[in-house]
């Protein structure tokens, strides 16, 4: 939100992360999103927006040792999580409702993330996330990453 009531309306960059969850344990859950975050440097990741879900339970765990902030939607109220239902949208467009997702191979899984991550967005001025994110990293140092990934 923007306003004198809301503060300055922040930037972020987006980078969507997929991966195929086998598990909705928390510790697994912990250790896929270590793996998914392991190549962006973690000066660049700021946020994590996460839903409520005993996936996550192991937050903190994440959180210390990424030194991000964590945040959590209300249940039930996407406009908490504008960014994360966009992804979501994006991401319906290549493996719709319906089909079995354990039978989708890892490397499309990576095609789609590539396809989604370089493909140009209007908030952006019609550059895509990495575009933006590499436009802006030597300046602002820092990256809000929405982590998600399919939970089957």
């Amino acid at each position: 939100m923007a306003g004198k009531a809301h503060g300055p309306h922040r930037s972020c960059k987006v980078l969507t992360r997929l991966k195929k969850g086998t598990s909705r344990r928390a510790d697994r859950t912990e250790a896929a999103i270590e793996q998914m975050l392991a190549r962006i440097p973690k000066a660049f990741i700021k946020t994590l927006a996460l839903d409520n879900d005993k996936a996550f339970a192991n937050h903190q765990a994440i959180t210390g040792k990424l030194d991000a902030d964590v945040y959590f939607t209300r249940p039930y109220t996407s406009q908490d999580k504008g960014t994360v239902e966009n992804r979501i949208a994006v991401i319906l467009q290549f493996f719709p409702k319906g089909p079995d997702l354990r039978e989708v191979s890892e490397q499309r899984i990576k095609t789609v993330e590539r396809h989604i991550n370089n493909r140009p967005m209007r908030k952006f001025d019609y550059l895509s996330p990495i575009q933006q994110t590499l436009k802006h990293r030597a300046v602002e140092r820092k990256i809000e990453v929405v982590p998600w990934f399919y939970i089957k």
